[in-house]
């Protein structure tokens, strides 16, 4: 049987997004171009000045500002390709938003990042499950890639992390019944390799070192973020968004793309299954809030 896909059921950028980002690209510009334009006047004025009273130090300093002003006028609108890394996000959770949706489809119920709140224990996960209250799991990588455990509706207990490892990592196309004797699947998401990536010093640095890394200087998902611990909480508030999150299942079960990836890094830096208790959006920036788990 075949399926069709419409790219309004994938999703389309948000006009309201969509106009933040050229707005961000004109105002970058425009900066670009005030201080070429400061740059490149201030030096003439300097440099004719200078020149007439004959201190040939300064008028030396009025060309250099010319100088400095033409190369401020040939920067590019931004130094890495946000709508690349973008492209490259919505291409690596293509397969999982679709396998999310699928078993949806087929009467699977999970629990959204959004129902997660009181997960702060490992009793209150041992009471939700037989429930489907368990929400997705991070899992520390094996074979050099992170996993996560999706648990299935019929799911008795909580795992440990070989046991999750376990789980099937491909869907078939069985009915709700036919999973029964499984307690969950395993999905991969985007960044799964994190922990191959040669920039990221997973056992020489800070957990915000690490998270910086991966977040704001190898990808600029990000301008900046900040990391507390507080009751074995891990808080992570990431300020200056650059990447949306256009897949709604992924969204909701695994988390946006950032917190996703956070997510898988910290999985990797603590050796330990990662849950991300719930996520927020407020004047703050982003914030995220993660617990790990005994493996």
């Amino acid at each position: 049987m075949s399926t069709s896909y419409s790219l309004k059921e994938f999703g389309k950028p948000p006009k309201r997004a969509a106009r933040k980002i050229k707005k961000r690209r004109r105002s970058r510009r425009y900066s670009y171009f005030t201080v070429a334009v400061v740059l490149i006047f201030s030096g003439i004025l300097i440099s004719l000045v200078s020149y007439s009273v004959g201190a040939i130090p300064l008028a030396a300093l009025g060309i250099a500002s010319i100088l400095l002003g033409l190369s401020a006028g040939a920067l590019p609108d931004r130094v890495i390709g946000n709508e690349s890394i973008q492209m490259t996000f919505d291409g690596a959770a293509a397969g999982t938003e679709e396998v999310i949706r699928s078993l949806r489809l087929k009467g699977f119920h999970f629990a959204k990042i959004s129902d997660s709140n009181p997960l702060r224990s490992e009793s209150a996960i041992e009471q939700s499950a037989g429930v489907n209250k368990l929400p997705s799991i991070y899992l520390p990588p094996k074979n050099g890639l992170v996993a996560v455990y999706l648990p299935l509706r019929n799911a008795q207990k909580a795992l440990t992390a070989d046991q999750m490892w376990n789980a099937p990592n491909l869907f078939l196309n069985f009915a709700p019944s036919d999973y029964e004797d499984c307690g969950g699947i395993l999905l991969y998401p985007m960044a799964a390799s994190i922990e191959s990536n040669r920039d990221i010093e997973f056992r020489e640095a800070s957990l915000e070192k690490v998270l910086t890394t991966a977040l704001v200087e190898s990808t600029e998902i990000c301008s900046s973020l900040e990391l507390s611990e507080s009751e074995g909480i891990f808080i992570l508030v990431l300020r200056g968004v650059k990447i949306r999150t256009l897949f709604a299942n992924y969204r909701e079960i695994l988390g946006s793309f950032p917190a996703s990836l956070a997510a898988s890094v910290i999985a990797a830096y603590r050796s330990q299954p990662v849950v991300i208790v719930d996520e927020s959006v407020g004047s703050d920036g982003t914030v995220v809030r993660y617990r790990t788990m005994e493996r």
